[in-house]
């Protein structure tokens, strides 16, 4: 049977994360948004405690979740609605969640629902590649002698530099970036211990600095700047391998794995 078997909170928690609602930097104003409705889920392995897969993604952006769950069988890639599955969980009070990966998507909790799966997630192609490209990436709470000092995602994006942050810091300075209302966000590190995170409009700026160290050790500096909130994806207890490097897209992995590759912002 194609049956996946996984703690309720973990589901609603991989759903949020994928789904990244918030307040989006468009046309120097916020307007809230996603990153588009659907998620990608399949699980290429059965085992009681097996890695299930969440995706999503856009033009500009990829996202990764992993979770476990009791995973009877090994299941393809199917698409949901995450509105329609976040709908019926935030009613449910049960502990745990079955689904059921057949010609249709069952889900049991606190009751029984039947949801058709969607064609193609819009960005499927992308999705694909993305995922083929950053597979290999986990957190590194340190990094162990055999270890190389860079991370390569495409032949094109290597990132010669990981900071380590604390999670629930980093959402509380974004947080108060978005006061400034223009959704976008500068990440500069000067290359020795020192990330700082500002946003600026044409009267205000707000920054903020925080402590932390570099995994590569290749003391060089390196800004970026992006349009993309991440209170919804960050979790508080989490600590957080962030890979930059100048003009080139954000690599944010947190450690529980869930992961952000995203474009940088370039003003017109």
């Amino acid at each position: 049977m194609s049956n996946i078997t996984m703690n309720r909170n973990d589901l609603v928690t991989a759903l949020k994360q994928v789904f990244n609602s918030g307040k989006y930097g468009i046309g120097g104003a916020l307007k809230s948004g996603n990153i588009t409705d659907y998620v990608y889920i399949y699980a290429p392995e059965a085992g009681e405690e097996a890695p299930v897969y969440f995706l999503n993604g856009n033009d500009f952006t990829f996202l990764r979740v992993i979770m476990g769950g009791n995973v009877e069988e090994a299941i393809s890639p199917r698409v949901l609605d995450i509105n329609s599955l976040r709908k019926y969980l935030g009613r449910w009070k049960c502990e745990t969640i079955r689904m059921n990966f057949g010609e249709s998507f069952h889900m049991w909790g606190s009751g029984s629902v039947t949801l058709p799966f969607i064609n193609e997630h819009p960005y499927s192609q992308g999705l694909q590649t993305m995922h083929n490209n950053t597979k290999h990436i986990t957190f590194v709470e340190e990094l162990e002698e055999h270890m190389p000092k860079k991370m390569k995602t495409t032949e094109r994006v290597t990132f010669d530099m990981c900071l380590q942050i604390d999670g629930d810091e980093l959402k509380n300075c974004m947080s108060n970036c978005e006061l400034v209302g223009t959704g976008v966000y500068m990440f500069d590190y000067d290359g020795e211990s020192e990330l700082t995170i500002s946003s600026t409009n044409q009267t205000e700026r707000f920054n903020t600095t925080i402590e932390t160290q570099d995994l590569f050790e290749s003391g060089e500096p390196a800004t970026m700047q992006m349009t993309m909130p991440l209170n919804a994806f960050l979790n508080k207890e989490d600590k957080c391998n962030l890979y930059l490097k100048d003009e080139f897209p954000l690599l944010l992995i947190t450690q529980s794995e869930a992961l952000i590759y995203r474009a940088p912002y370039r003003p017109n």
